[in-house]
């Protein structure tokens, strides 16, 4: 389990910035629903396309490590 919940993440070189804050859970290959992930209504989702021997779920969160609110909140699969 990671906690990315600082201002200053880093998602590589351009405009990009954090995304939201949020957690991420590592878990062994598995259906993507069976955490309720990416779909309607739920605020789970996941990286099941990744070539990473794992399963990856983020869960957002509405605020930063600092306790400020994140302004972009809304839908959160801009990640």
């Amino acid at each position: 389990m990671n906690f990315m919940m600082s201002k200053h993440g880093y998602l590589g070189d351009g405009p990009h910035g954090p995304w939201h804050p949020h957690l991420m859970f590592y878990m062994p290959p598995m259906p993507t629903a069976d955490w309720g992930a990416d779909l309607p209504g739920t605020n789970v989702f996941s990286a099941a396309d990744s070539v990473d021997p794992y399963t990856l779920f983020f869960v957002p969160l509405a605020l930063w490590s600092d306790g400020s609110p994140d302004d972009r909140a809304g839908p959160r699969h801009d990640m």
